[in-house]
């Protein structure tokens, strides 16, 4: 176990794609995973929980309104909130939601491929669909990034080939993990998952981005050590139970010894 808190409650609006993905990798990570899009117990739910994940795969009119009700209820008792702004950049009703979302509320960390967060940041995008063709991390881009950062006071985590996790004052580069991992159906969104358990168990924005940045490093460690574990005719689902095994073993000594980490 690499956090301290034991089992943050992390109250998870989803889409229906990677829902039992979320649950399961929240409940590896040491957190306590809880769904709840129902108008009339949002405020409740949310108020007891110590962290709230908000991923927008298959966006709602009902659910949306949930969404909005959960942030305000959150950013109301200073409960961390993790924005995963899935397919921001394949239509207008996805990224006006999220533009709003952000300029109305308190985002404490925004994770998402480099196509989502370059639409975010009023960058233009290379994508088909919800799949980023943009790699190229360039310290133009990343400048433009920590300025975005800075501007939101939030967390910012880039993925692709190469991670990169910024506070807009101190960034990082992270190494770890392999292409397999994309062959998964919403290892992105489990991510967010982990990344909303991180900061859940932290009250200090120093010690949230230092989770934060553990927790990129132990999802990319823990995807390699899976693929490493795979046995001769074991295909995509034995890696997906093996990289989640990984996920509820990681220690910090794991950290140590096999994160790939470059300060910016």
């Amino acid at each position: 176990m690499i956090e301290n808190k034991v089992s943050p409650m992390i109250h998870i609006i989803t889409n229906y794609v990677t829902m039992n993905d979320l649950a399961q990798i929240t409940l590896c990570y040491g957190g306590k995973p809880l769904m709840a899009t129902h108008h009339e117990e949002i405020k409740e739910i949310t108020s007891m929980a110590n962290g709230l994940l908000i991923n927008i795969g298959t966006l709602e009119p009902y659910t949306m309104e949930s969404v909005v009700k959960a942030i305000k209820v959150a950013n109301e008792n200073n409960t961390p909130v993790v924005l995963d702004p899935v397919g921001v950049q394949a239509s207008k009703l996805r990224k006006d939601f999220c533009v709003q979302i952000i300029k109305n509320n308190k985002i404490s960390l925004l994770k998402g491929n480099l196509s989502e967060i370059k639409t975010l940041i009023g960058e233009s995008t290379k994508h088909i669909g919800i799949d980023s063709l943009d790699n190229e991390l360039s310290k133009e881009v990343t400048d433009k990034i920590d300025e975005f950062s800075r501007e939101m006071n939030c967390i910012i985590v880039v993925t692709g080939e190469v991670d990169y996790v910024t506070n807009g004052c101190e960034a990082y580069f992270v190494s770890n993990g392999v292409e397999k991992m994309s062959d998964l159906t919403g290892t992105g969104c489990m991510l967010g998952a982990i990344l909303t358990t991180a900061l859940a168990m932290y009250d200090n924005s120093n010690e949230r981005f230092e989770a934060a940045l553990r927790a990129v490093t132990a999802f990319g460690i823990c995807g390699e050590l899976a693929l490493q574990d795979l046995e001769e005719n074991q295909g995509l689902l034995t890696y997906k139970i093996k990289l989640l095994d990984y996920i509820s073993l990681i220690e910090l000594n794991h950290i140590k010894s096999f994160g790939k980490l470059n300060k910016k």
